[in-house]
C-alpha cells in the first residue's frame, strides 16, 4: 500500500528554480515540513549555473525528483517539465523564493475535496515579506477572493480583476491540463496570467479563505516585472485570443485601455495613445476617459498620480451633469 501511494502521490508540487541557491532550501524544507506527507516534489532546475544540484542533494527524501535542464528555456518551460513528469491528482506551483505555510496541502485538500462544487482550480491568501540580511519583516497579508455577483462571467471577471500568480499557492488538478493545455512558453513573462485565463473560462475556482504561503521580497531578482512588461503581457493576451475577443467588444475595448494605461506609465506616449485611441474610438462618449488621455498626453506618467487624485472628482462631476441629462434624452 505504501509503495503504491508512493508512485500515485496526491500533490505534485512544481518548484522551478533558476540560480537560487540560497533561497531554494527554505522552499524545499517549507515543503518537507507539511503535515499533509502524500505528495511528490519536482524541482525542475532551468540550467543554474550555481549550486543549485550539490543544494538539492542535502535533501535526502525520496519524495523529491530533481531534473535539470541543459540550457536555459524560462520558467513557463521549467513548469511544463514539471508538470509532464507529475503523477498527482493536483498540481501546486511553489516559486524557489517564497514558502508554503506548514498546513497548505492539507488545507487545500479539504477544500478542493469538499467543496459543493467541482472546482478546477484554487488559491490561497498570502503573508508577504520583506527579507534583509538580519532577519524578515510581515510586512502585510493579502487575499484575493472573487465577486461572481458583480460579474457573472468568469473569465471577465479574472480578466478584469486579475491579482493571482502562481505565488498564491494555485492548485489546478491535473486533469485539467488535457483540456487547456500547459502554459504557453512562448510568454517569457505573464505565463500564469495567461494560464489562469484559460482555466478560468472552462473550469470553476476556489479561493481557500486562509493565508497559507510566504511570499518573500528580498534584494535578489524578483518574478515581480516592470509596468512595461504588463502591457507587453496583456498585448500577447489580446492577439492570442483575439477572437474569443472579438465576440466580446466590451473586453476587448477594456484590456485597450489597461494596455495604454501600463505604456504611458511607462513612459512609452506612442504605444499608449495608440491604445487608448482605439478605446475613445469604440466608448466616444465615455468623458471620464477622455479626461484620463488628456491627462496622460500632458503629463506621461506623472499623470497616473494626478488621474489617482482627480479620478474620484471627476466621478462625482460625471454623475451629477451627464447621468441626468441621460435620463432627460431618454
Amino acid at each position: 500500500m505504501e509503495n503504491k501511494k508512493k508512485r500515485s502521490p496526491v500533490f505534485s508540487i512544481i518548484l522551478p528554480t533558476l540560480n537560487r541557491d540560497q533561497l531554494l532550501p527554505r522552499a524545499i524544507k517549507s515543503v518537507l515540513i507539511q503535515t499533509f506527507g502524500n505528495f511528490e516534489l519536482i524541482i525542475v532546475d532551468d540550467a543554474s549555473m550555481d549550486n543549485t544540484a550539490a543544494v538539492v542533494k542535502q535533501f535526502s527524501d525520496h519524495r523529491i525528483l530533481h531534473y535539470a535542464h541543459a540550457k536555459n528555456c524560462g520558467v513557463a518551460a521549467a513548469r511544463n517539465s514539471g508538470i509532464r513528469q507529475a503523477k498527482g491528482k493536483y498540481i501546486s506551483f511553489l516559486d524557489d523564493d517564497d514558502e508554503y505555510c506548514p498546513e497548505f496541502l492539507h488545507k487545500t485538500f479539504l477544500y478542493m475535496e469538499t467543496a459543493p462544487e467541482p472546482a478546477g482550480f484554487s488559491w490561497a491568501g498570502q503573508y508577504l515579506f520583506e527579507d534583509t540580511v538580519n532577519c524578515e519583516t510581515l510586512v502585510t497579508k493579502r487575499h484575493w477572493q472573487p465577486s461572481l455577483k458583480e460579474i457573472p462571467d468568469q473569465f471577465e471577471l479574472f480578466l478584469k480583476s486579475m491579482h493571482l500568480g502562481t505565488g498564491w499557492g494555485l492548485t489546478v488538478r491535473k486533469d485539467c491540463f488535457d483540456a487547456i493545455g500547459l502554459f504557453d512558453e512562448t510568454f517569457t513573462v505573464g505565463e500564469d496570467t495567461e494560464l489562469l485565463l484559460r482555466l478560468s473560462e472552462k473550469f470553476n475556482s476556489l479561493p481557500i479563505p486562509e493565508y497559507l504561503v510566504k511570499v518573500h521580497h528580498h534584494p535578489g531578482v524578483h518574478l515581480f516585472h516592470h509596468v512595461l512588461q504588463q502591457a507587453v503581457i496583456y498585448e500577447k493576451i489580446l492577439q492570442k485570443h483575439h477572437d474569443l475577443l472579438q465576440k466580446r467588444p466590451s473586453l476587448r475595448t477594456y484590456l485597450y485601455y489597461k494596455i495604454g494605461w501600463w505604456y504611458y506609465y511607462g513612459n512609452n506616449r506612442r504605444k499608449g495613445r495608440k491604445y487608448l485611441t482605439k478605446t475613445l474610438q469604440a466608448e466616444p462618449f465615455n468623458v471620464k476617459k477622455w479626461l484620463i488621455f488628456i491627462y496622460l498626453e500632458i503629463f506621461g506618467s506623472g499623470g497616473i498620480s494626478l488621474q489617482r487624485r482627480l479620478s474620484k472628482r471627476i466621478l462625482d462631476v460625471y454623475a451629477k451633469i451627464f447621468c441626468p441629462l441621460k435620463r432627460i434624452c431618454r
